[in-house]
């Protein structure tokens, strides 16, 4: 299945890239990687050190934010109520301070277990002590499962980016778009097809596109639009850790740098 992103001759001109979805992003999907259990080569050594976790302490203080991650379906956006900054601290701001009606479309059609619905509900119509609760999820799954890779990680980032600013400079953003993510992503004059679980139309409409690089988002490109919003441009979150590589160089700690 597909996801066909449509261009205009403006599309083209405002497409961009940046760094990051943000810490937020990156700890949602650094759980729903550990999660999923399994092997894959780029994230072995990662697991290892932090995979224990999840099944221990680490799952009580995550269960307010595991619970908005059900398995089948829809999972809540965490960046779009916390922003694409890199510090914690101000991604909880964010969160705590998201508009009522965007944590309500992101919560409200979530396939949420019978045992937390309520809780769900108090969270959905802005109850202050819920909001505290998945940012202390946040915090605690960022501690354990991000913190202490994350300079490295960032600096991975910006390398990616860099890689890509570079082929835009030097031979256009078709050109970008031509060598992103072959096969998770391909472009054929005017739409930019994206391999994806679910088939959709995106028509840009003059926004642009807005290309960022992850981490923990390995196996698909993922479209990620603002429900509230219209207006703004679509990311297109692309990853940077491909399937058959060790990724060590991922997670190299604070500590063991220096």
């Amino acid at each position: 299945m597909t996801k066909r992103i449509h261009f205009t001759v403006d599309d083209l001109a405002r497409t961009r890239v940046t760094t990051t979805l943000g810490v937020a992003a990156e700890t949602l999907d650094g759980i729903k990687r550990l999660r999923e259990g399994g092997g894959t080569p780029a994230f072995q050594r990662w697991r290892a050190s932090v995979g224990r976790e999840l099944g221990g302490r680490l799952r009580e203080q995550a269960g307010p934010l595991l619970a908005l991650m059900p398995a089948y379906g829809p999972q809540i956006d965490v960046a779009s109520l916390a922003g694409d900054t890199t510090c914690i601290d101000e991604a909880v701001d964010n969160l705590l301070a998201a508009p009522r009606v965007l944590t309500r479309l992101e919560v409200e059609y979530l396939d949420v277990h019978p045992a937390h619905r309520a809780w769900a509900r108090s969270l959905a119509d802005g109850d202050r002590e819920a909001r505290l609760q998945l940012a202390g999820a946040l915090r605690a799954c960022h501690r354990a499962a991000i913190a202490p890779y994350w300079q490295q990680i960032r600096l991975d980032l910006a390398t990616a980016r860099a890689g890509y600013v570079c082929t835009m400079a030097e031979s256009g953003v078709e050109r970008l778009l031509e060598t992103l993510c072959d096969p998770l992503v391909r472009w054929r004059p005017p739409v930019l097809e994206v391999r994806h679980p679910r088939d959709a139309d995106i028509h840009l409409r003059g926004r642009g596109l807005i290309i960022a690089p992850t981490v923990f988002s390995s196996q698909q490109a993922e479209v990620l639009q603002n429900l509230v919003d219209q207006e703004q441009a679509p990311v297109l979150a692309l990853p940077t850790a491909g399937e058959g590589t060790d990724g060590s160089a991922h997670w190299i700690t604070a500590s063991a740098c220096g």
